[in-house]
């Protein structure tokens, strides 16, 4: 029987990294639509972005995912997200009221969002080694791919969700009454007029993530399959390096990859040939010598800041924020500030690849601009319930696109960061990996307390 051509094996490696983050993108862009039904109103997305500082944890299970091989950890990876998957679809609604929350608490939502998001963190890494150990360099490409469409999905279910809110007369009421003129305090003052409700939507992305599931069973299959005839030379693993760990995208205990062993079977008989590696070194000196490509003691620390910040601003302390600088202009600018600044990192990630900063001074401006940004944003949401320009279009207007900016400059500075320390050595990476993972916990600490332990934050 004749194995799956390589331009499937391509597709399917893809679809499989299609689910690396899924849950992180789309339990975040489906907050809009969960505010109305959830007792935690405007201060939902506080609580998310706390359950995912907290599931950076799950990243020291890692060993004993890996007991049984990467490929098994990968399958009960797997397995377990779609295990809470469905867990998540028939209990998002499950409301407790323990004495330190009188409103109530979603623990069938919050609950569930822990464990989805804590196993995006370990799957992403697990993927990430099952391509470096499995195929040829060039189908870590499938898996960057694959990791995007991830996020443009999440956004693309999002946009279809709230279609009845673009509409014209939607946007014409939203404009002249805001939301909160509505006074339905049973759902926060928002409406709950969508195309399909918060259900339907995670059983699409549960759907796409057993989709994705199955390809990875399919893409295991024929590479085993493989293994025991003829691995062709284009799909041939090569020799273990450093450069072929791939560094990507949007959660600091995605780049926990970086810092992992290397497979038992490869360093068991990986030899360093110091005539190779030296030759390999001035192929790059040549190529790159137009640019700084060597970085200092103190431009390396700078750059473990410029991670630090960039990961906790865009992951886990600005999305708290959300509800609170867009919500009182209307439910529109609610839906278009998430999902367009969901959208904006895929986006980023492509202009980054293409045009990169290597002058640390440089990447320091464009800290300095993504923290006014980030200022910015914090004031308007500080004026909640009465921002700035409350009931003009233009308030509106520059909500969203301070949101899209706010995404764009933050994952532009983290995907710059990490190739710049990439290019340093590996102890460089795991160092950075590590700060940008304090940075997630420190970022969902700060705004868990600043939302629900201050007065500087109101919904009504």
């Amino acid at each position: 029987m004749a194995g799956l051509s390589e331009h499937l094996v391509f597709f399917l490696l893809i679809l499989t990294s299609v689910g690396i983050w899924l849950w992180s993108d789309a339990l975040t862009v489906e907050v809009p639509y969960l505010v109305p039904f959830l007792p935690e109103g405007w201060r939902l997305g506080s609580y998310l972005v706390l359950m995912k500082g907290v599931s950076t944890c799950f990243l020291f299970l890692l060993p004993l995912f890996l007991a049984k091989g990467v490929i098994v950890a990968c399958s009960i990876c797997f397995t377990l997200g779609c295990l809470f998957s469905m867990s998540l679809i028939f209990s998002w609604d499950i409301i407790i009221y323990p004495p330190f929350a009188p409103n109530g608490l979603s623990i069938g939502f919050l609950g569930n969002a822990f464990m989805l998001m804590g196993l995006d963190s370990v799957r992403m890494t697990l993927i990430y080694m099952l391509a470096t150990e499995l195929f040829a360099e060039k189908f870590i490409t499938a898996v960057l791919i694959g990791d995007a469409l991830g996020g443009l999905f999440a956004s693309g279910v999002s946009y279809v969700q709230g279609y009845k809110q673009f509409a014209p007369q939607s946007l014409n009421s939203s404009l002249v009454e805001p939301l909160l003129s509505h006074n339905d305090s049973s759902t926060h003052g928002l409406s709950t007029n969508f195309v399909f409700g918060p259900q339907d939507a995670i059983i699409a992305i549960a759907a796409l993530f057993c989709i994705c599931f199955i390809s990875f069973v399919l893409v295991v299959w024929n590479q085993k399959r493989d293994a025991n005839i003829a691995i062709p030379n284009s799909l041939r693993r090569k020799k273990y390096t450093s450069e072929s760990t791939p560094l990507v995208r949007s959660s600091a205990s995605a780049l926990a990859n970086t810092a992992m062993a290397l497979p038992a079977d490869v360093e068991d008989n990986w030899e360093p040939d110091e005539k190779e590696d030296k030759d390999d070194t001035q192929l790059i000196e040549n190529e790159s010598s137009e640019v700084e490509v060597i970085y200092g003691e103190r431009q390396q620390k700078t750059l473990y800041f410029i991670w630090f910040l960039a990961s906790g601003s865009i992951f886990t302390l600005m999305p708290a924020f959300h509800s609170f600088s867009s919500i009182p202009y209307s439910q529109t600018c609610f839906i278009l500030s998430v999902s367009g600044w969901s959208l904006a990192f895929p986006c980023t990630a492509v202009f980054a690849h293409y045009f990169r900063i290597r002058k640390v001074g440089r990447m320091l401006g464009v800290a300095v601009f993504h923290i006014m940004l980030c200022l910015c944003l914090l004031y308007i949401s500080s004026q909640s319930p009465n921002p700035p320009l409350k009931d003009s279009w233009i308030g509106e207007v520059i909500v969203v696109c301070l949101w899209a900016l706010q995404g764009s400059s933050g994952f532009y500075m983290f995907s710059v960061a990490s190739y710049s320390l990439r290019e340093v050595d590996e102890r460089a990476v795991k160092w950075g990996s590590v700060c940008a993972q304090l940075g997630d916990v420190a970022g969902a600490a700060i705004s868990f307390s600043l939302v629900n332990f201050t007065h500087l934050f109101n919904d009504s």
